[in-house]
């Protein structure tokens, strides 16, 4: 089924298109402003001050109110059967909003009860469908983890390490046969060496910096190692990737807010949609600043289920219902300073992560 949005100043109407073809149409009575304003309120952390470590936010009222309006409207025109796969098309503010977290009023999300996947505009999937690739698990992998990473201005501040990047790359890479896999990590992980080799690959996974500008959405970039010499400075911009050849199947984004970005027309000017432009099938991203060790998690167990088979929807749902399961297990834990405690079950740590493109 499809689930589509738009946003209008004063009202949102929701529609529902069954694979039956029938069509369901609700009106929300919501402003914009205030649907914008809930939408602000789900991101997991506040405001960054400078010097200051982000702090963790309950989004939780915003959730359920965001499922209030939007979901429970339309909700009996939606499958019945557990786990159905729903497209998202979303509109306006609600592009930036992770549908899965949306949770009822007895505390259960929407991807509990939904395989999720959104085009970030609607106009995609002409496109993507025929970019698909015949037998893709067993295509080539390009791993690209903790580049040297490169900077666009010698006013921005020095990017970090990713120490995280390069267990959660590992942990990718053992579930492939050793043939199959290309990895560049560090100071190999060059923009000219990512070029050249990513035309030939089914996967590529970047774990790696994107440095997301709200306020000029084309210079966002993707920071790889510079190569030293010619034009490969390692800053590998949005409006880069839309001049690229990119025809993988899948193409995993393994950093903060890659799938995130300013509204436009039709739809968020992100990496999400120009992987989609440059030829990619799929693709996942985040929306939100990326932890490592759920991460470490989730996206290994993204890769085992669908190398077993699952499509990468529900690969990707399998995936983070386990990081859930674990959560309100307290079997998720962080080192400390005092000893290991256990990450709460909080959606900054599984919802982040979206499927974009193809399904399958």
């Amino acid at each position: 089924s499809l689930l589509l949005y738009w946003v209008g100043a004063n009202e949102t109407i929701a529609w529902v298109v069954r694979p039956d073809g029938d069509v369901q149409a609700r009106r929300i009575k919501i402003a914009r402003t205030r649907l914008a304003a809930l939408v602000r309120d789900t991101a997991p952390f506040g405001p960054l001050k400078s010097n200051e470590a982000p702090t963790l936010r309950d989004p939780s009222a915003a959730w359920r109110q965001l499922h209030t309006l939007l979901i429970e409207p339309v909700r009996a025109a939606l499958p019945r059967t557990p786990g159905a796969l729903v497209t998202i098309v979303p509109h306006d503010v609600l592009a930036n909003l992770s549908f899965a977290a949306l949770q009822d009023g007895r505390g259960r999300y929407l991807l509990e009860d939904y395989t999720l996947h959104y085009p970030p505009a609607r106009a995609l999937f002409q496109f993507t469908a025929a970019r698909r690739q015949t037998g893709p698990r067993s295509g080539a992998l390009l791993m690209v983890s903790d580049p040297d990473a490169a900077q666009r201005s010698s006013l921005d501040a020095p990017l970090p390490r990713l120490p995280g990047a390069r267990i959660e790359a590992a942990a990718i890479t053992r579930q492939f046969p050793a043939g199959q896999v290309q990895s560049l990590t560090g100071a190999a992980a060059t923009e000219t060496a990512v070029r050249a080799m990513a035309p030939a690959r089914s996967i590529l996974h970047f774990a790696a910096h994107t440095v997301v500008r709200d306020d000029d959405p084309f210079a966002s970039y993707l920071a790889l190692s510079a190569s030293g010499h010619g034009d490969a400075d390692g800053v590998v911009t949005a409006q880069d990737v839309y001049g690229l050849n990119v025809p993988a199947d899948l193409v995993v984004l393994s950093s903060c807010r890659s799938a995130s970005g300013t509204v436009a027309g039709d739809g968020v000017a992100t990496f999400a949609r120009a992987f989609l432009y440059a030829g990619t099938a799929s693709l996942v991203a985040s929306l939100w600043e990326v932890a490592d060790e759920p991460s470490n998690r989730l996206l290994p167990a993204f890769y085992r289920a669908w190398l077993g088979g699952a499509t990468k929807a529900a690969a990707l749902r399998r995936a983070q219902l386990q990081i859930l399961a674990d959560l309100r297990a307290g079997r998720v834990e962080v080192s400390t300073p005092v000893g290991k405690v256990p990450v709460p079950n909080h959606p900054v740590f599984w919802a982040g992560f979206a499927l974009f493109g193809e399904p399958d």
